[in-house]
């Protein structure tokens, strides 16, 4: 595809233009047979959006590269909706995928096998017993209740300050007391036993981000999340959610 010709979106066809992309792309491939050869289960993760320091020197991307595009039009002062067919895109910038001791502070699919294999190697086991030997826990899919862009904000801090409350007061939610509040991104309170629910705002659309997750029961992940959704419907600012447990 010549990319200065043509547009492309997700929907394209997966080709290599240069040795790097055709590197990933034959990656992919060689792990894809492999595993249907023998019969394991696989999955291709493609972290997607990704975007570096880089993106404002490539000039020669001016046309295909969303976040130079979002820099053009800050430039001018306009707005620009990036789209993922009917989902805002989120964007992750390179250095915040792999960090120290691990990573290199960018994206390396050759040391991230390495640091697969160190695992093995220093467990000496297969990787379906680690993987069984995992806790479990009951999560929440990621639930988006609507809720306006103009007051979704306002709509998380008013929350931050109940559940504040219910933790100063040592009021019990199934049976436990919350033992920690961290607040950098909306509001994730900690329970005793380990289990926790989040509440923030949406960075890319009008609705808030609910999850739960408890490694105690179903029940009570359940239970935690009836406790946000009454907070929620209290406010008379929130919509219908795009799931529910």
């Amino acid at each position: 595809m010549n990319f200065q010709s043509e547009k492309y979106n997700e929907r394209s066809r997966v080709i290599g233009i240069d040795p790097y992309s055709k590197s990933k792309i034959m990656s992919e491939e060689i792990c894809s047979k492999f595993c249907k050869k023998h019969k394991i289960k696989f999955t291709v993760l493609r972290i997607g959006n990704i975007y570096n320091g880089n993106e404002k020197k490539k000039w020669s991307r001016n046309n295909v590269s969303l976040v130079q595009q979002w820099l053009n039009s800050l430039k001018k002062n306009i707005a620009l909706k990036t789209s993922s067919f009917e989902n805002i895109r989120d964007w992750t910038y390179a250095k915040d995928i792999p960090r120290q001791p691990l990573g290199y502070g960018y994206d390396d699919g050759i040391n991230s096998a390495i640091q697969v294999c160190h695992l093995l190697n220093n467990q000496n086991k297969e990787m379906s017993e680690i993987i069984d030997e995992l806790p479990i826990t009951y999560q929440s899919p990621t639930m988006a209740p609507f809720c306006k862009d103009e007051e979704k904000y306002q709509v998380v801090d008013e929350l931050v300050k109940q559940v504040e409350k219910v933790k100063s007061d040592k009021i019990k939610i199934d049976d436990q007391i919350i033992s920690e509040i961290l607040t950098v991104n909306g509001i994730r309170f900690s329970f005793e036993d380990g289990s926790w629910g989040l509440i923030r705002a949406s960075s890319n659309k009008p609705s808030l981000v609910v999850v739960t997750e408890s490694p105690t029961s179903d029940d009570r992940k359940k239970k935690i999340f009836d406790f946000i959704d009454d907070l929620l419907q209290k406010t008379g600012k929130i919509g219908d959610y795009d799931q529910k447990i």
